[in-house]
């Protein structure tokens, strides 16, 4: 007698094992790491600038005047599933989304989305590595 469906129940056992190995997770912590360090740059002191560049805003940064959207960027605790690892960057001020997609009459200061962008390489290279070890 043999159970039809073994062969791919093991291969999925083992693929949740591997999801749950330790420098997976620490690698996605890394990287999620990269990306809020990242997102906090983009924010430059408006304090500290000239009145004609906050008048003019020539580049594509949001400038803060408190710091808290700065400070209201941090990455989540990365979530083991049965399907794989999640993470999450999140910058908690309400006026966030605002400010990274724009709206009406107000224009866009994305830097969550370049922080990841700015990164993408290295974290490619985190992710594989941890991949390449969790696997053996």
């Amino acid at each position: 007698m043999a159970l039809l469906g073994l062969e791919q129940l093991n291969a999925n056992l083992q693929l949740v094992k591997n999801w749950t190995n330790e420098s997976l997770k620490t690698g996605m912590e890394v990287s999620l790491n990269l990306i809020e360090v990242s997102a906090k740059a983009n924010h430059k002191r408006a304090k500290s600038l000239s009145p004609d560049v906050r008048k003019e805003h020539p580049d594509e940064r949001y400038y803060t005047w408190s710091g808290q959207l700065t400070g209201s960027v941090h990455a989540e605790k990365v979530k083991v599933s049965l399907t794989g690892l999640t993470g999450e960057v999140v910058a908690s001020e309400a006026y966030a989304i605002p400010i990274e997609l724009g709206g009406p009459n107000r224009r866009a200061f994305p830097f969550l989305g370049p922080a990841l962008n700015d990164n993408s390489e290295e974290i490619f290279m985190i992710l594989g590595s941890a991949v390449k070890a969790a696997l053996g």
